[in-house]
């Protein structure tokens, strides 16, 4: 892994980081003050089979992270309510980074570390899908 430093504006990911930022944000919002919650969710995996999918219980987590109930969030989807999380704060760095133009942080990492990184994201997945099995979400 190599770190090194650059200013805000000069980051290739900035716009990435805004924008992804901006949905989760735009997601919240959505969640905040639309009522979904009185809206009918269902998992065709769920209602065929009776096991939960993956991100089921996304949208309640949503929710409730809308409304800063962070035990009911990482009750219903941790894995959903982690990545809301670390988005979020991904984009208030990303935005001091442009607006106030401090070194930003530049992490390469090679490939090995890339491969490690994805299996760890997909073992994630499968434990969160495993919780998800087992809490009956």
């Amino acid at each position: 892994m190599e770190i090194s430093s650059r200013k805000g504006t000069e980051s290739p990911i900035m716009e990435y980081s805004l924008i992804y930022g901006g949905l989760v944000i735009l997601i919240l919002l959505a969640a905040r003050f639309l009522p979904l919650a009185k809206m009918p969710i269902f998992c065709p995996l769920k209602t065929v089979s009776g096991i939960p999918c993956p991100t089921c219980g996304s949208t309640r987590a949503i929710i409730h992270l809308a409304h800063f109930d962070l035990m009911g969030a990482f009750t219903m989807n941790p894995l959903i309510s982690f990545s809301l999380i670390a988005g979020t704060i991904f984009l208030l760095y990303s935005l001091a980074s442009y607006l106030l133009t401090p070194l930003r942080l530049d992490v390469k990492f090679s490939m090995r570390e890339k491969l490690i990184f994805r299996l760890g994201i997909g073992l994630a997945l499968f434990l969160n899908w495993i919780y998800l099995i087992i809490s009956g979400i």
